[in-house]
C-alpha cells in the first residue's frame, strides 16, 4: 500500500479553474484511492488563488467557501432575441444580395478572358506550323473552298468533326449576334466545324477573300453563344485583298488589315446578323473588355 501524507497537490491558477472542478477533483481523488486501495492520509489541496479557505484536506470532504465565478450560472447566460437573430440574417441578406452577382460577374470575366487569350495562342501557334510545314502563305490563293479544314485540324487535338456546319446546326442555344438582338450570320460557319478536347469550338468559312477562323471558346454545347461574348472570328488576310497588308497572317476581326473593321460590327445597338465578328479585335485591345461586358 502505498501512503502520501501531508502532500500537497497544487491547484492552476483562479482563472483556469471553477469551484465546482476542483471539489470534483477531490472526490475524484477518493475514487481513485478506493480502486487502487491506496492511503490518501492528508493529503492537502492549497486555497485557491484568490479566496477560500486554508486549504482542503481529502479526510475533511473538501468544503469550500463560495468563490466568484468567472461565467455567469446557468439561467442566467445572456443570448439574442428573435428579433436580433431575424434583424442580422435581414442584413446578411441585403449584404449577400449586393456582393454575390458582383462577385460572379468578375468571376465569370476572368474565366472567359483566360479563354480568349488561349484560343488566340492556340490558333496562332497552329498558324505558324502550318505555314512552316506548306512552305506557302495561308491565303484563298493557296487553299481553294473546302480544302484548308482538313489540313488545319491536323494541329489539334480535335475530339469531334462536325462536318461542314454540324456544330453551329446544334448550337445549344443557338448562336445569336453581339446585342442578342437575331442569329448570328451563318456563313462563317459553314465549311468545317470541329471540336477540341478543352471543349473549344472552331468554325471555317473560304468565301474566295479571305480565310475567316471563328473560335468558340468554352464550346457550341455552352452558354452564352454570342459573338463578342464567347465567340470571335479572325481573319486570315489574302494577298488579293485591298485591305489585306499582312496577307496569311492571322488578325481578330474588327483590325485595319482584315475585312470588318468598321465599329458597327461590334455595335450594342446593331441588330445586324454580323454584329459582333469585330468584337474580337476590340478583345485584343482592350484590357477591360470582358469586365465591361453586360453578363
Amino acid at each position: 500500500m502505498f501512503n502520501f501524507k501531508n502532500k500537497v497537490i497544487p491547484t492552476p491558477p483562479y482563472f483556469f479553474w471553477k469551484r465546482s472542478r476542483q471539489e470534483n477533483f477531490c472526490s475524484f481523488a477518493s475514487s481513485i484511492g478506493n480502486l487502487l486501495n491506496h492511503s490518501f492520509g492528508n493529503i492537502v489541496f492549497p486555497p485557491l488563488d484568490r479566496g477560500g479557505q486554508e486549504g482542503c484536506r481529502y479526510n475533511d470532504g473538501c468544503k469550500f467557501n463560495p468563490l466568484p465565478s468567472p461565467l455567469p450560472e446557468r439561467g442566467n447566460v445572456l443570448g439574442f432575441t428573435l428579433a436580433e437573430v431575424l434583424i442580422t440574417l435581414v442584413i446578411i441578406g441585403v449584404i449577400a444580395a449586393i456582393t454575390v452577382p458582383t462577385l460572379i460577374q468578375k468571376h465569370r470575366a476572368e474565366e472567359f478572358e483566360a479563354r480568349f487569350k488561349k484560343a488566340v495562342s492556340v490558333l496562332n501557334t497552329a498558324v505558324n506550323y502550318m505555314r512552316m510545314d506548306t512552305s506557302q502563305e495561308l491565303t484563298v490563293e493557296n487553299f481553294s473552298e473546302n480544302t484548308f479544314k482538313n489540313v488545319f485540324k491536323k494541329y489539334f487535338n480535335v475530339i469531334e468533326d462536325c462536318g461542314n456546319k454540324g456544330c453551329y446546326d446544334n448550337a445549344k442555344p443557338p448562336y445569336k449576334n453581339y446585342s442578342n438582338s437575331t442569329s448570328a450570320w451563318v456563313n462563317l460557319f459553314n465549311e468545317g466545324n470541329f471540336v477540341l478536347s478543352d471543349g473549344m469550338t472552331i468554325f471555317i468559312d473560304n468565301d474566295g477573300a479571305d480565310l475567316q477562323i471563328s473560335v468558340d471558346i468554352n464550346g457550341y454545347k455552352k452558354k452564352p453563344n454570342r459573338y463578342g461574348y464567347d465567340l470571335f472570328t479572325f481573319a486570315l488576310a489574302s494577298s488579293s485583298a485591298s485591305y489585306a497588308k499582312g496577307k496569311g497572317k492571322l488578325y481578330p476581326a474588327g483590325h485595319p488589315y482584315t475585312r470588318y473593321s468598321n465599329q458597327d460590327y461590334c455595335s450594342k445597338t446593331s441588330t445586324d446578323t454580323r454584329n459582333g465578328i469585330s468584337c474580337a479585335y476590340e478583345a485584343s485591345k482592350n484590357p477591360n473588355y470582358f469586365k465591361e461586358l453586360m453578363w
